[in-house]
């Protein structure tokens, strides 16, 4: 007899993603782990920026790799027809993920994990024994 694979802890939910490049599709890919069911909601023509690095037959690996396992829809959220989609629904739960917080002077801009050890100055922290700087988290150059 087959082994029936576990629903998860959120099965039923279901989880309208709306994120592009890495964070909200790492922890919405998550979610999708623990059985909710995720539409990633892609920006039309193109859909998320992401899918264009390190090509992999149009996908880039890690554009996979943080989406496998989500169903996928693109949208101009341009048009009248798709500010409809926005009906208010008293179950609906937004996170939001911002590099810089949600208000105040540098709410607005874009933030990354460069960014972030950019402006902790993790950049400026010493060089290896070889001369190389590298980022928090990666390997050491040989």
């Amino acid at each position: 007899m087959a082994a029936r694979a576990a629903k998860g802890i959120l099965s039923g939910i279901k989880v309208l993603d709306m994120t592009q490049v890495i964070a909200g599709p790492a922890s919405s890919h998550l979610l999708a782990e623990m059985g909710a069911e995720v539409i990633k909601i892609e920006l039309a023509p193109t859909g998320d920026r992401y899918r264009f690095f390190i090509q992999m037959k149009n996908r880039g690996t890690a554009f996979v790799r943080l989406n496998r396992g989500k169903k996928s829809l693109c949208m101009n959220l341009r048009t009248a027809q798709a500010r409809a989609f926005k009906r208010l629904n008293p179950r609906i739960v937004m996170c939001s993920i911002s590099g810089y917080g949600q208000d105040g002077p540098w709410a607005q801009l874009p933030g990354n994990d460069t960014c972030s050890q950019a402006m902790a100055e993790l950049f400026s922290s010493p060089a290896t024994p070889t001369g190389h700087r590298c980022t928090a988290g990666s390997t050491w150059p040989t």
